[in-house]
């Protein structure tokens, strides 16, 4: 098992990186290139996303995932509500499942085991499936700040609270979260 530290402090731990080598030939004999990114990229990405969800969570705002997940998952997450508000993500451990085929984009699955505090001193482990899309994808941002009135944002705002300007914009990235599905 190979762990890595994020920049959020929370260490991730890889329980199959031997397997990296095969998923990754699978991807490129199916692309004819090479993944876009390495496996200590994918973990940091994976780790950052999963400390995002859980701030996002306790912030009960799933639009601060803007940038780095899929329109359709923070839809999901906006329609389900919040799953487990109050808790902070301390820890995880990720199996390296594969890249399924017949998807829009290559993508990685995983699964990983969350450690979670609660407020209370409470821990807990969440299990979830994450696809990781690879190449080149587009998303929906938000400002900074509004165009219009120069109002400051909060993260992942889409329109100016005073003015209700439109701040939606797209851009590309290397790396989404496509699907998550939590098994507990």
């Amino acid at each position: 098992m190979s762990s890595a530290p994020l920049a959020a402090g929370m260490p991730i731990a890889v329980e199959n990186p031997e397997d990296w080598p095969r998923i990754a030939s699978v991807i490129e004999r199916r692309t004819g290139t090479p993944p876009v990114v390495e496996l200590p990229v994918l973990v940091r990405f994976l780790g950052d996303c999963i400390a995002r969800l859980f701030e996002a969570e306790k912030e009960h705002n799933p639009e601060m995932l803007r940038g780095s997940f899929s329109d359709e998952v923070i839809g999901k997450l906006l329609h389900l509500s919040l799953h487990v508000p109050g808790w902070t993500a301390v820890a995880a451990d990720v199996l390296l499942i594969g890249a399924p085929e017949g998807l829009e984009h290559v993508v990685l699955r995983t699964r990983a085991r969350v450690q979670a505090r609660g407020e209370d001193g409470q821990t807990s482990v969440h299990e979830q499936f994450w696809d990781l899309a690879m190449g080149d994808l587009t998303t929906t941002v938000g400002a900074t700040s509004c165009p219009n009135c120069g109002a400051p944002l909060p993260k992942g705002a889409l329109a100016c609270a005073y003015c209700h300007t439109d701040t939606r914009s797209t851009a590309h990235v290397p790396l989404q979260v496509v699907r998550l599905e939590r098994l507990s």
